[in-house]
């Protein structure tokens, strides 16, 4: 096991299948390729997001779906998302309600000194909570990793990849000032493909840093253990 805690994929790499490389060529022949299996997978997403706290699950669910497609080209929805669905259930439910309760909480205590420290001290967590969720959902679809320690990994890892912590930055206010200013009709896009192309874009953000430092690294490792 490595730093990072890693122990095996759930799918293969695919590298012998004819998938363009990361970047634009590979969101591109992503949705031109399996364009109605996202919605589908969105629309799953949407339905067991109603009751709020099966979101964190539901989330998880939806990029496991995209991560299979992006990275090997091939998989179903249904299997996939269910699957990821049930695992680890409360724990990520948990761990998604405390990461939540952050920025609320950051408010409350910079609220009693001042105004702008409780903007500041919230927006400081809103933050952090984006750049972490950023890596830790896209790992447990991909890893078999315990809730705990994807997001230990996501904490060091908003440390190394700067650049991509930025890029789930834009990607995030993006959305926001989309649905924001554009309610409720913003409420179309979010059933039909929002969420499923949001997936798509992290996905495309962290795939090459997990893949050089959780995965790839730590398959030299197991391939060269040290004496």
């Amino acid at each position: 096991m490595g730093r990072f805690g890693f122990r095996k994929r759930k799918e293969a790499e695919g590298d012998d299948r004819p998938l363009p490389k990361y970047g634009f060529g590979r969101i591109w022949y992503v949705l031109t390729t399996h364009f109605s299996r996202l919605l589908l997978a969105n629309l799953l997403t949407v339905a067991f997001s109603v009751p709020l706290f099966t979101i964190p699950a539901a989330w998880t669910a939806l990029n496991a779906v995209v991560q299979q497609y992006y990275r090997t080209g091939i998989g179903d929805v249904w299997p996939k998302f269910f699957r990821e669905f049930k695992t680890a259930f409360f724990r990520r439910l948990g761990y998604s309600v405390l990461l939540s309760a952050l920025p609320v909480l950051g408010w409350f205590v910079g609220s009693r000194f001042s105004e702008g420290v409780a903007y500041g001290v919230c927006a400081f967590f809103l933050v952090m909570d984006i750049f972490v969720m950023g890596w830790w959902f896209p790992q447990m679809s991909i890893l078999k990793l315990s809730p705990t320690l994807a997001l230990r990994n996501a904490f060091l890892l908003i440390f190394i990849a700067v650049r991509q912590n930025l890029e789930l930055l834009v990607i995030s206010a993006l959305t926001a000032i989309f649905v924001v200013l554009l309610w409720p009709v913003s409420l179309i896009p979010i059933v039909a493909f929002l969420p499923a192309l949001i997936a798509l874009l992290i996905t495309n953000v962290v795939n090459p840093v997990l893949d050089e430092r959780l995965i790839r690294e730590n398959e030299e490792q197991a391939k060269n253990p040290e004496p």
